[in-house]
């Protein structure tokens, strides 16, 4: 399958007035979607100079609150989960060439794939932290820029460090992470002021026909209401109460496969 990239650079100075929000958005929706992002860092092969991530628990909950304030437009919640070990690779790190391939993308996803990284759910989005983002050469510690596929699981990133000590600068990364979700939920990029898909950056604002789309992604998942949970919990119960073998009872839960391929 021939894969899209789209790629999305935000420049933020520190001179600038870092206690005013920057967020620009449209108001939220009620939330009946999930999207899932499971968080890979990566780091050199020697496990020195890992990817940095989004700061410390108050500033990492802060870049996700923006980024689900974001995607509320769509009445969509974003969830991360972070895989425990760091990914020691130096190529996924830093690429081999200056600037880097949009190419590398897929070269990283692959890999990862054949190393048993990817979530083992095809429908949770694989978010990697690199020093250097595929399709751009180094950019300083004042940026934050990505890559990522368009309807298709992929997404690399690079947050610099300086951005998650203040407010605006958090912002930046909030919506720079939110701008390439968007694409692995089918958003191209667009030219439309104070819009979360253009490609520079300048707002966050998602129309009708884009939260139409990234509600229909396979990656953007129901929440199931909780009468539906209550009435799952109690024909469980009833279910295991009238086994006679005295064991737990195994649940299983089966994902639908998306109708398009993933890869």
């Amino acid at each position: 399958m021939h894969r899209v990239f789209f790629h999305c650079l935000l420049l933020f100075v520190l001179a600038a007035t870092p206690a005013a929000a920057t967020l620009i958005l449209n108001g939220a929706q009620p939330i009946t979607e999930r999207v899932t992002v499971q968080v890979i860092t990566t780091a050199a092969t020697n496990g020195t100079d890992a990817a940095p991530a989004f700061g410390n628990a108050t500033q990492q909950s802060a870049i996700f609150g923006g980024i689900n304030a974001i995607w509320a437009q769509a009445g969509i919640d974003v969830q991360f989960k972070f895989r425990l070990a760091n990914w020691n690779n130096d190529f996924a790190l830093l690429g081999n060439i200056t600037p880097r391939s949009q190419d590398d993308l897929d070269t990283i996803v692959t890999n990862a794939s054949n190393a048993g990284l990817l979530d083992p759910n095809p429908l949770v989005i694989n978010l990697f932290l690199v020093r250097i983002v595929p399709g751009f050469s180094q950019t300083s510690d004042n940026t934050s820029n990505g890559l990522a596929f368009v309807d298709d699981n992929g997404i690399t990133l690079w947050a610099g460090p300086n951005l998650v000590s203040f407010a605006n600068g958090r912002d930046v990364i909030a919506s720079v992470l939110a701008h390439e979700i968007g694409h692995n939920l089918n958003l191209d990029h667009i030219t439309a002021t104070e819009n979360l898909m253009q490609s520079s950056g300048g707002g966050e604002r998602l129309n009708a026909s884009q939260i139409a789309l990234a509600r229909a992604s396979a990656f953007s998942v129901p929440i199931p209401e909780p009468r539906t949970l209550t009435l799952l919990l109690v024909v469980l119960t009833s279910a295991a109460a009238s086994r006679s073998v005295a064991r737990s009872p195994q649940i299983f839960r089966k994902s639908a496969i998306p109708a398009r391929p993933m890869r």
